[in-house]
């Protein structure tokens, strides 16, 4: 049989219809409520799809209205802190209110975190919080609105939970690609740069999967429940569309991490676009034409297709069919065309229509590099645009030169490096799309003081703006009183070429520090191929920055040579950032590009100091910070399955949240296979050994019996009193199997006035149910059986833990058998770790096992005074379970 495509021609929208007043098999309250607002298939669209958009519009609208302000109160603080003749005028007054909230605002834009064990950086604390907001308004809107199944088939074959998520994952995509995007609309309204949107492209990805998830499986999981699986699979369209569309979504989520995306970007960049087309093409076919879904597609294809277009088009208009470029060797060595340490420049002739900024950066397209003209690469522009009067128009004809300073890595750039080898230069032809990026707000100029920090190969980036200053101050124009430019790189070599622009730049009265983290012996080392490390993406290593190796003060002043200051070791960023907040006296800007280190130890000072001027102190009253690093970083999220932790997340979501929660769940441990050998099973052993273990010990004949009588048996059962993990045990035994025939077996019961329960009906209202109707003997079953299994948790991980710790003693080779006579012996010291050691603190039982009863009760609480969504037959059903339980009947 032939695969149903399009069902209807492609259109803008279907009609809505009318909707029925009665409906075979409900009651006038049940047709009434399918009907209502949020339950209503009919306006699913306008109750999900739509809220959605609101919501980013909104939190868009709000980032246009703090851009505002924040260019209106630097404009106008450029004019109070300035003279008419454009002198800076020192000023100690303190920070304003307006200082102190932007300095809150900018602490969360500089704040980031990090997880030494995993090498793992996170985005910025604004960012997170974007995020968050993102999810938690998601999750609200798919999560809080029962039920999320039907109750009866009658009221619909789309479950509302299924039906309400598809909407959200409609209402996603639009600013899904609108984030994504280089000519990006977001980034201009908002005043950012389009790679700093990047983490909201793939988090607004990731909760569209998610939503697409929720979407799909409860059709997939009712179909094979129902037996109507194979047969929607082969008659409809809606079945197959949607599992080819989730198959390149899929592909797209978790192939964008960075440990997969980062080491084959090429590859990865080519694979990525073509699984987009094909999840779109599928998403459209799937949602054929159904109420207003086909809306979105529209928009998001005018937000694509406008920012595609206009980005060929400046292309041409910048590039035409091609611009000249030489490209050649820079911080030439002997070691550098063997190995990839080394640096590359190309320089590309521009025409006078194209300008750029310092900052910025390209996309450039190399057109006679074969299957490499089909993409384009990112460069950081480390030149700086030529003035388009006098003289330079009369010695460059008029034309520019767009310098682009890049390391040699992988991809492109071994590419690139492969084309000059033993040769002085070679000639191609590139396209060149930009500018884009580059520092907003006002000019870097405006500041009284800046500082330019750089690490490896990020000296592209600050490089171009300390030549503006120097053209600024030649022409008398510089308005920063003082400005600092620092550099850490790790051979002296790297710095050959920059040795012009750096003595210019020091002569003007700038002050120039370069740090070179390899010593001279280590560089030796590598010149006669004996070091074997690689370089990371910036051009250096991480270990070489974060190496905390110290240098006195005299034999740094010996290293220190050539017109500028070159000294070796690593700079202390944040010391220099914490003294700098403190002098300067009135408005300060920090420019760094560099490693993940580099800019974590920068980010972080930087948001102490919007901390200090938050709170008025200090002498500064305005610190802004830019930073560019073409690594994007990724949240973790962890997702609670154990019951406890179920009724735990009603506190966060109530019992809406809690019950999708379990649902879901179900369907890994509810089959055939699993709930009697991974649920059932393992609790009848483990009752059954302590029961076993306990006989033996407590009743000497048992041991004669079993021959297993000795003295250490002797000796124990004379000297055997119950543990705490014993006594919680024995309520355990007695609460369990009334928990399971209250809450699984007997609302299977398939005779009236059960009728079998389905899962969608049995999650947490049932629970609400009973707490309401029978307070008492519910909370006192819940709350035994909470605190009791805590504590028989807590106490027995201590007994296996300790039972790990003795036998990693015991097993635990010698490794280091003798000791070196060289070695001095350790100090020892009162307090010490290795004493500490000994005397462990022991954590209480009842404090631990407190941690998890909390959450669990408050949740059972949040539970029990939220208002039920059943209906009235269904609540009936309920009360003929409970008291189908003896303990419910007395």
């Amino acid at each position: 049989m032939a695969r149903t495509w399009l069902t209807v021609p492609v259109g803008w929208h279907t009609s809505r219809g009318s909707p029925s007043s009665h409906v075979d098999g409900l009651t006038d309250e049940e047709v009434a409520f399918i009907h209502s607002k949020w339950h209503n298939w009919s306006t699913a669209d306008l109750d999900y799809a739509q809220p959605t958009v609101i919501f980013f519009c909104t939190g868009i609208m709000w980032l246009l209205i703090l851009n505002v302000i924040f260019r209106l109160r630097s404009r106008f603080s450029s004019k109070s802190t300035s003279s008419p003749t454009g002198a800076s005028i020192n000023s100690s007054t303190s920070p304003s209110v307006l200082d102190r909230l932007t300095a809150i605002c900018r602490y969360t834009v500089a704040s980031q975190y990090r997880v030494r064990v995993f090498g793992w950086y996170s985005p910025p604390l604004a960012a997170i919080i974007g995020v968050g907001g993102m999810f938690s308004f998601v999750m609200a809107l798919m999560l809080a609105v029962r039920p999320y199944y039907w109750p009866k088939h009658a009221m619909g074959h789309s479950m509302p939970i299924a039906t309400r998520s598809g909407y959200i994952s409609i209402g996603i995509m639009p600013f899904m690609i609108a984030f994504s995007t280089k000519v990006n609309w977001i980034a201009l309204v908002t005043g950012t740069s389009h790679e700093k949107l990047q983490v909201f492209h793939r988090w607004s990805a990731t909760f569209m999967y998610i939503t697409s998830l929720v979407h799909t499986f409860p059709f997939i999981v009712m179909s094979i429940r129902a037996g109507e699986m194979e047969l929607n699979w082969k008659t409809g369209t809606f079945y197959w569309t949607g599992v080819a569309a989730l198959i390149p979504q899929t592909w797209l989520i978790f192939m964008s991490w960075g440990w997969i995306r980062n080491p084959y970007y090429e590859t990865f960049k080519k694979l990525h676009i073509t699984a987009a087309v094909a999840f779109m093409f599928f998403l459209f076919i799937h949602c054929n034409w159904i109420l207003t879904s086909w809306d979105y597609f529209w928009a998001t294809f005018a937000i694509y297709f406008l920012a595609f277009f206009t980005r060929i088009f400046r292309t041409l208009y910048n590039s035409a069919l091609g611009l000249p470029a030489s490209l050649e060797y820079l911080a030439m060595t002997s070691s550098t065309h063997e190995t990839e340490d080394g640096l590359l420049k190309l320089t590309i002739q521009t025409p006078p229509r194209l300008r750029w900024t310092p900052g910025q950066h390209v996309f450039v397209r190399f057109i006679t590099l074969g299957l490499h003209a089909f993409s384009s690469h990112p460069f950081t522009v480390a030149s700086i645009s030529p003035l388009r009067s006098g003289r330079d128009v009369a010695e460059s004809d008029g034309h520019g030169k767009l310098e682009l300073v890049f390391a040699v890595q992988g991809g492109i750039t071994k590419k690139l490096a492969g084309l000059v080898k033993d040769k002085p230069a070679k000639a191609l032809r590139v396209w060149v799309d930009g500018p884009y990026g580059g520092v907003p707000g006002k000019s870097l100029g405006e500041y009284e003081s800046v500082y330019l920090l750089a690490g490896g190969s990020g000296v592209s980036f600050t490089l171009p703006i300390l030549m503006g200053f120097v053209r600024q101050a030649q022409a008398s124009k510089l308005k920063c009183r003082h400005i600092e430019f620092i550099l850490a790189v790790r051979t002296s070599d790297s710095i050959s070429w920059l040795e012009e622009q750096l003595t210019t730049a020091r002569e003007l009265g700038f002050t120039i520090s370069v740090h070179v983290t390899r010593s001279p012996d280590d560089q030796a080392i590598n010149r006669l191929g004996k070091d074997k490390n690689t370089t990371s993406n910036d051009g250096i290593e991480e270990n070489d920055y974060t190496n905390n190796e110290s240098i006195d003060d005299d034999k740094a002043m010996s290293m220190m040579k050539g017109p500028f200051g070159l000294s070796y070791g690593r700079p202390n960023l944040p010391a220099r950032i914490h003294k700098a907040c403190q002098t300067t006296n009135g408005s300060m800007a920090v420019a760094a590009c560099g490693p993940d280190s580099f800019l974590y130890d920068v980010r972080n000072a930087v948001a102490d100091c919007q901390l200090a001027i938050a709170d008025g102190y200090g002498k500064c009253t305005d610190l802004f910070l830019h930073t560019e690093n073409y690594r994007y970083v990724a949240l973790v999220s962890l997702t609670a399955s154990a019951d406890q932790s179920i009724a735990a997340m009603a506190n966060v979501g109530g019992s809406g949240l809690s019950s999708m929660t379990m649902i879901l769940g179900r369907e890994y441990y509810q089959t055939a296979l699993g709930e009697p050998w991974l649920v059932l099973a393992p609790l009848a052993v483990h009752t059954l050994a302590g029961i076993s273990r306990r006989a033996f010990l407590v009743f000497p004949k048992l041991l004669k019996i079993s021959g297993s009588e000795t003295k250490q048996n002797e000796s124990s059962r004379r000297t055997w009193s119950p543990s705490l993990l014993s006594l919680s045990a024995y309520p355990l035994i007695f609460l369990l199997p009334i928990h399971f025939a209250t809450h699984r077996a007997l609302p299977m019961t398939p005779e009236p006035p059960i009728n079998a329960l389905g899962p969608a009906e049995l999650d947490f209202n049932f629970v609400a149910h009973g707490l309401k109707q029978w307070p008492i003997r519910s909370w006192l079953i819940y709350g035994a059986l909470t605190v009791f299994g805590a504590i028989h948790a807590v106490e027995g991980s201590k007994v296996l833990l300790r039972k790990w710790k003795a036998g990693s003693r015991r097993e635990k080779p010698d490794v280091f058998p003798t000791q070196s006579k060289e070695l001095p012996a350790p100090a020892t010291t009162t307090g010490s770790s290795m004493d500490a050691g000994k005397q462990q603190t022991r954590i209480p039982t009842s404090l631990v096992a407190s941690l998890i009863v909390l959450p669990v009760l408050s949740g059972l609480y949040f539970v029990s005074t939220e208002p039920t969504w059943v209906f009235s037959d269904t609540a009936k059903r309920f009360d003929a379970v409970y008291l189908m339980s003896w303990i419910y009947r007395f």
